[in-house]
């Protein structure tokens, strides 16, 4: 009870101070950009037993999705992508036949970032930010061919931290980032996720 009602702390101070930071960036904000962006990524979980298979990351997904930048030097980015990432199964007991492939899960994130761009005042066209936040994530529903898992050995939502850079050229955009899970992927997992990632995008 207690460890559930800390988290409950927490979670309503970062709404909170979310919603103070859009607050602020909105009244404030120096300019505004919308950036599609489009990218890959690889969730590195590490290997656990699910029910009968033997399941981890390091296969390649992709994603799709948009963020709204408010604000130049100092910004708050919060965005919405859809991913598709895939997952290494492989049998874990003699009672199943021997195989090995992908469980590909399908999640919608909304990250919301708090960034840095030190070159936005120099007056040309390229730039490198910085940004951490925070990311939830909601599942949306998976795909496995041989049955192995169900919608309810996943979590509906995760949550993680993100950092990441990029450069900026004008209207084109590239960036990597690191994202670690504050839980598990899978409800009897042994570890918490992380994702690393690349994108490349849109500046308008």
């Amino acid at each position: 009870m207690t460890i559930n009602l800390n988290k409950s702390i927490v979670m309503k101070k970062i709404i909170l101070s979310i919603s103070l930071l859009l607050a602020l960036g909105i009244s404030a904000q120096a300019q505004s950009d919308f950036i599609i962006r489009a990218g890959i990524h690889s969730v590195l979980n590490p290997e656990t037993e699910i029910n009968t298979a033997n399941v981890k990351g390091g296969k390649v997904g992709w994603n799709l999705g948009a963020d709204l930048r408010l604000g130049n030097f100092l910004y708050l980015q919060p965005g919405v992508h859809f991913y598709s990432s895939s997952l290494s199964v492989e049998a874990g007991s003699s009672t199943v036949d021997d195989f090995k492939n992908s469980t590909r899960i399908q999640s919608l994130k909304i990250p919301i970032m708090v960034g840095l761009a030190p070159l936005s005042n120099a007056g040309d066209n390229f730039d490198l930010v910085v940004d951490a936040g925070v990311v939830p994530s909601f599942n949306l529903g998976f795909s496995d061919d041989d049955n192995l898992f169900d919608k309810d050995d996943l979590n509906d939502v995760n949550w993680s931290g993100r950092v990441g850079a990029g450069l900026e050229f004008g209207f084109f955009a590239v960036g990597a980032y690191y994202e670690f899970g504050f839980n598990k992927i899978f409800e009897d997992g042994d570890e918490n996720f992380s994702i690393i990632g690349a994108t490349v995008g849109l500046k308008f």
